[in-house]
């Protein structure tokens, strides 16, 4: 028995001096002979040995030693020293190291971006490629040249994150390699295509360069810690640049790295509380796969917006090895004013080196709240106060935990961020949900109080900073909460009204908080989105039903004949193939399709009305809905909705060839359309490098900016304003204005330029007049699934702004009316195929009014291919065949009277008709062209058609052989111009704007935007 007590004694006696001196950690230096160092300095083999020796260290010098010994069990860190290079016969060995929880020096260059291989006993260099950082997630990198242009220009090099740099330690590299980092792999919520992951690591600059505008635009030494998954506790720390380090800062990196992962973090439990409530503060110690246990004091700070100390006080935090906290109550003597109160709490006993945090609360501000001007509409523009209240604007959730942030608040953050988006003049915010509905509202009316309170400290951050608020309820399909139908199933709906309500409800005093209903929606089953298609429950079928009988009030067989339907299931819904462009019928009913779509518009619009209804009962302030390119085909369209909403929306992501078309065919001519999302998709090339340099990049943004405007758009948002690296898929891991490091793109500039320009031309802008030349949006040709059914509107739209000066109108042909009609002087209905009943007696009736009438291409017969009396009424040519290869065109010109070849070609033959009739006629003030010249190969022709039609309607116009989209959009007492140059070369227009001339000179990629007094003339304003 004694025996025992002593050998217990013994151990923990053991026990006491294993925690009280943890085992040195061990560290494995790849040091080899004859390694290349490629994309930096050459840190000589010597002062690597030299390192190596003040450390519990093994130097690993060949591909062998690395694949025998490099593990968890032998290393805690490893470090490579040799730029971009790494040896790629031992990378198996080295992402299994790092996989498994081994934490990383890496000093200089693209991060495993230079594969070196062994060979004959030769180190020889292999592909440049991203391959091996993509699949660490930290790849590709973007290549920022410090000081090569004036975005890039450093003024000051800035320590962070209680990082101590001291004088001449870091030398300014000429190059920094920014990574593209993800840091999750899986969906929180997996039904929801929104849903973010968990965040599986966090990324620190410990270095910043900053640029002439206090911007950060490149961090060259960062450190990622991975704080859940395989890899927990390890701690990275990468040197992505080009520039010398000297021995005592790698020896600096290396002290930081084997301290691992540290996330130190506050959240208010309320973000925002009352006047005579008591904060409260949560804050969280998390260090995972930590094995030493020891007391951790915080000192937490609150100061008032005027920086005065208003309470202190040092806390204890407790709880396990790797993780601590405590809840902290605000106790001050006298009761805390109105206002934002920012907490500092700093842990001097951490040992790791990030000891330090920040978090802030709101007391609720009434008069803050309230003090804001009325946001209200007219035919083109929000305004402010009955002001135009042109937009630039951004989607911000928070630069931290992102789309969380409703449910883990950080105002100190947003705080931050709202000022830099103030500074870059940023006037109005897209936020919202775009996931976790259940947990902010499991049940009907029991919702998250503490997400409340984090929204009313987002809106007073906003409020503070001046800044419009458009929240978002939902994202691509509405809730079901139960029910089986989002758009029809009332169990869905009244959870979706409960939930608008309660949140509507609470700022029914604040008119410049609006709401946007839903993101990027699709009328499709919930797992199912981006796409038109039947949902399948009985709800559908039964409004389906109901909506036939309305439309046609028609026998069944009938209804047979008008969708050559053998089927005999009239109420049956159409399936998905059916609904999709098909080189054959086979059990296709392309016009029972047709009406499937159209009711699917109706049943969103319905549905978007309910809404807006249900927010106007409790606050009078605008609605929105928040369609992306989608909605120009068959998806959800403005240009049915636009009647349920008090403004249009449209998201300008990929149709970068027709980014002017995307704005003009979501815009009505009632209400004002805003491009409420754009950016840049991610693109690469063949071996995922970026497609677009920053360069690139910069200029495409620009001209998506110019050409909203351009589209008569109320303004841009611009998505985001921070990279999101806690998204499970790449593409979201490259937008927005800032990275996870904190460093800006050189995309922030396009704000300024934008701000800038509507900053010095306050007061002077109006609703626009309306344009001159309609074209006629073909749906029934559309909404059939036909193919590039929209191709002939695009073709138009191009023809007549880059050639002719033109900014047309788009309107559907379901929604022509006499007063729509009777703004233009020519109206264009271009390849439609098929024309609505209503539609042809609105175009007949304008033109017994005067409005020059012109089709191109075939006209079949009505929706249903019916010769209707309507149609007939037209005087069109009816029969028609499909386009051959190479058709006979005769110019309209009366200075060419020429005969040409035009080309339809990429297989047009196969899915274009032309009328029958041999040139184009007439019958009044109806015109008709039997070839689609639009869909030709050669422009010239159809310059030459419009050049023709223009004449006839007395457009006054200015032609140009060179394309250069150009714009001119005339208002009461000034003119807007718009000229974008989408070639690689400079160029230049001459324009005669009334009696005015003026040249305008654009750079290659970039827009240009001129507001023109009308009386005299004068250049109020300008871009660069």
């Amino acid at each position: 028995m004694r025996t025992i007590n002593i050998f217990l004694l013994l151990c923990i006696v053991l026990l006491t001096l294993s925690n009280a001196q943890p085992a040195k950690k061990r560290i494995a230096f790849f040091i080899a002979e004859g390694f290349p160092t490629v994309d930096a300095p050459v840190i000589d083999d010597s002062v690597k040995m030299k390192i190596a020796g003040e450390y519990n260290s093994e130097v690993l010098n060949s591909v062998r030693s690395i694949n025998e010994k490099l593990t968890l069990s032998n290393f805690d860190l490893f470090v490579l020293a040799y730029g971009s290079a790494f040896p790629l016969d031992a990378w198996q060995t080295i992402y299994k190291y790092l996989n498994s929880g081994g934490s990383l020096v890496y000093l200089g260059g693209s991060p495993f971006n230079q594969p070196i291989l062994w060979k004959d006993s030769t180190w020889i260099p292999g592909i440049p490629q991203q391959t091996f950082a993509r699949q660490l997630l930290i790849g590709p990198a973007d290549k920022i040249k410090v000081n090569s242009e004036l975005f890039y220009s450093l003024k000051n090099i800035t320590p962070l994150n209680n990082f101590k740099l001291s004088r001449n330690e870091f030398r300014i590299p000429e190059t920094v390699y920014e990574m593209t980092v993800r840091f999750t792999t899986k969906k929180d919520f997996e039904s929801e295509d929104g849903s973010s992951g968990p965040r599986d690591a966090i990324m620190r600059p410990l270095v910043h360069l900053t640029n002439k505008d206090n911007l950060p635009f490149a961090a060259p030494l960062v450190e990622i810690d991975r704080l859940q998954g395989n890899n927990a506790g390890a701690r990275w720390i990468i040197s992505a640049n080009d520039s010398e380090l000297s021995e005592n800062l790698i020896k600096k990196l290396i002290d930081r790295a084997l301290e691992c992962a540290v996330e130190f973090t506050a959240n208010p439990i309320f973000a925002s509380t009352f006047k005579g409530e008591v904060p409260l503060i949560r804050v969280n110690l998390f260090q995972p796969n930590n094995k030493e246990n020891y007391p951790v004091v915080i000192d937490l700070i609150v100061k008032n917006e005027q920086n005065k100390i208003v309470f202190k006080k040092r806390v204890d935090l407790s709880g396990t090895v790797d993780f601590k906290t405590a809840t902290v109550a605000i106790r001050t003597p006298s009761i805390l004013n109105e206002g934002f109160y920012s907490v500092e709490i700093v842990a001097a006993t951490i040992k790791q080196q990030q000891n330090k945090t920040f978090t802030g609360f709101w007391v609720w501000d009434s008069k803050l709240a309230l003090s804001s001007p009325k946001v209200s509409v007219s035919n083109d523009w929000l305004r402010k106060d009955g002001k135009v209240f042109p937009i630039i604007g951004t989607t911000y959730m928070a630069s931290d935990v992102h789309r969380k942030f409703l449910f883990e608040p950080n105002p100190f953050v947003w705080n931050n961020d709202f000022k830099v988006m103030n500074e870059s003049g940023i006037n109005y915010v897209r936020t919202g949900l775009w996931n976790s509905w259940s947990r902010i509202m499991i049940d009907r009316g029991a919702i998250d109080e503490s997400a409340l309170r984090s929204l009313d400290a987002y809106v007073m951050t906003a409020a503070k900073y001046n800044v419009v608020i458009c929240f978002t309820f939902f994202a691509f399909t509405p809730p079901l909460y139960g029910g089986t139908n989002p758009y029809l199933d009332p169990r869905a709906i009244e959870w979706q009204k409960t939930f608008i309500t309660l949140i509507a409800n609470r700022y029914k005093d604040i008119n410049w908080i609006h709401f946007d209903l839903i993101n990027e929606p699709s009328y499709s089953p919930p797992n199912e989105i981006w796409k038109n298609s039947s949902i399948g429950d009985q709800y559908e079928k039964n409004a389906w039903a109901k909506w036939i009988l309305q439309k046609h009030d028609s026998a069944s067989y009938e209804l047979q004949n008008l969708w050559r339907d053998a089927k005999g299931d009239i109420y049956s819904v159409p399936s998905e193939s059916e609904l999709a462009y098909r080189i054959y019928k086979e059990d296709r009913r392309p016009r029972k399709a047709l009406d499937f779509n159209l009711f699917t518009q109706e049943i969103v619009t319905a549905w978007a009305d309910t809404l807006n209804k249900t927010i106007k009962s409790v606050n009078n302030t605008l609605v929105t809905l928040g369609q992306d390119e989608g909605g120009t085909s068959n998806r959800p369209s403005p240009q049915f909705h636009y009647s349920a909403v008090d403004y249009t929306s449209v998201h300008t992501w990929w149709n970068n060839d027709d980014l002017l078309w995307d704005g003009l065919i979501t815009k009505v001519p009632e209400k004002p359309n805003l491009i409420s999302e754009t950016g840049l998709m991610r693109l690469e090339d063949i071996d995922g490098n970026p497609w677009r340099s920053p360069e690139k990049t910069y200029q495409l943004l620009d001209r998506k900016f110019a050409v909203g405007f351009a589209s008569r758009a109320a303004g841009v948002v611009q998505w985001a304003w921070n990279i999101n690296p806690y998204m499970p898929i790449d593409n979201e891991a490259v937008i927005g204005f800032f990275r996870p490091d904190g460093t800006a793109k050189m995309e922030i500039d396009v704000l300024k330029k934008f701000s800038s320009f509507f900053s010095s031309t306050k007061n002077a802008f109006d609703d626009f007049e309306p344009s001159e030349v309609m074209v006629v949006i073909p749906h029934s040709k559309i909404l059939s699934g036909r193919k590039n059914g929209d191709l002939s509107t695009k073709r138009i739209v191009r023809a007549l702004t880059d050639h002719l000066g033109i900014t047309p109108s788009l309107i559907s042909e379901y929604k022509l009316t006499w007063e729509r009609l009777s703004k233009a002087k020519l109206v264009i209905i271009p390849s439609a195929e098929f024309l609505d009943d209503s539609s042809a007696v609105e175009l007949y009736n304008a033109s017994r009014r005067g409005v020059k009438i012109l089709f191109t291409g075939s006209i079949e017969g009505n929706a249903y291919g019916e010769i209707t009396e309507n149609i007939s009424y037209l005087g069109l040519v009816n029969n028609s065949m499909p386009v051959s290869l190479f058709e006979k065109y005769f110019s309209k010109l009366d200075s060419e009277k020429s005969e040409s070849t035009i080309t339809f070609d990429s297989q047009q033959s196969e899915f274009i008709k032309k009328c029958s009739a041999e040139k184009f006629y007439s019958s009044g003030n109806i015109y008709h062209e039997p070839l689609p010249v639009e869909l030709a190969r050669e422009k010239k022709p159809l310059t030459d058609l419009l050049k023709h039609a223009l004449n006839l309607s007395g457009v006054k116009y200015q032609f140009y052989n060179e394309p250069l989209s150009t714009n001119i959009l005339y208002m009461k007492n000034h003119i807007l111009v718009v000229c974008l140059n989408e070639s690689s070369s400079n160029a230049s227009r001459e324009l005669t704007i009334l009696d005015f001339k003026f040249t305008v000179n654009l750079n290659a990629g970039q827009s240009k935007l001129l507001l023109i007094e009308r009386t005299s003339g004068k250049i109020i304003a300008e871009t660069n």
